[in-house]
């Protein structure tokens, strides 16, 4: 592990005066990178600190890690950084969000737990809920709506459903609400 570099990408800091991030987000973060041909790199910081060393005790011990932008400057009114950087680094935020609530999901399934959700959307097919990230389609069929009801009016409120179907391959996730009644 070296320094940072303008324009080589994201740089995952290892260890700096106050703390020495989790090795397990390292790899995972190295890793997702590579995956997603996001420009990442080690490095250990030659000073300084960030508020990483006070998280880093949170609740007898809390998985940390400092992303950071390469910077020329810093600290002055007239910070540079590259566009290269910034983009790699919401990638691989972008990315590590998505993965994490892909498993959290993927969880509930498996113990096939009910979901609570806000309705965001209607169609004239039926409900489409989010899970963080995630959309959840619920048919109309499955959605224990009478026929004479306007599917509208759901639209804002909170739905308990169960998921029924989900093929990670295709993205499809069909969620069910009558499956809760019956």
């Amino acid at each position: 592990p070296g320094i940072q570099e303008l324009g080589k990408g994201v740089a995952l800091r290892i260890k700096d005066m106050g703390t020495l991030m989790d090795p397990k987000l390292i790899d995972y973060l190295m890793k997702l990178g590579k995956e997603y041909n996001i420009p990442v790199y080690k490095y250990v910081a030659q000073g300084g600190g960030t508020d990483a060393a006070e998280l880093q005790y949170g609740n007898g011990g809390t998985a940390t890690i400092t992303i950071s932008l390469p910077q020329r400057y810093l600290h002055s009114p007239l910070g540079v950084c590259s566009m290269k950087d910034l983009i790699a680094a919401a990638d691989l935020i972008e990315r590590f969000l998505l993965k994490i609530d892909q498993k959290e999901f993927e969880s509930k399934v498996n113990n096939e737990s009910i979901f609570k959700s806000v309705v965001s959307e209607v169609n004239e097919k039926g409900l489409i809920v989010n899970f963080n990230t995630i959309k959840i389609f619920i048919p109309l069929s499955l959605s224990d709506i009478n026929r004479n009801e306007d599917p509208h009016t759901y639209k804002g409120k909170e739905v308990r459903f169960k998921i029924i179907e989900y093929n990670p391959k295709t993205n499809r996730i069909i969620g069910s609400i009558k499956q809760l009644a019956d």
